[in-house]
């Protein structure tokens, strides 16, 4: 059985959730900004992210724009 990593994260999107779809299936690309940190200490990462199949559908309704903030 192979072993997966999972990671959770929670951040506003930069840009529109941007959907295609190729022979074996649909993706998404998005990347999310996540604030780390107060004051003079603060810092942004942004994390650029894929989404495969029905989660890919899912996120295609139009309601994930710039600004949203995904989980």
């Amino acid at each position: 059985m192979p072993y997966f990593n999972s990671v959770t994260i929670m951040g506003h999107l930069i840009h529109d959730v941007e959907v295609k779809a190729n022979i074996n299936s649909t993706y998404s690309r998005f990347t999310l900004a996540i604030n780390e940190g107060v004051g003079d200490k603060k810092k942004t990462h942004f994390i650029k992210c894929v989404a495969f199949g029905k989660t890919a559908e899912w996120m295609d309704g139009g309601k994930y724009a710039k600004g949203s903030l995904v989980l």
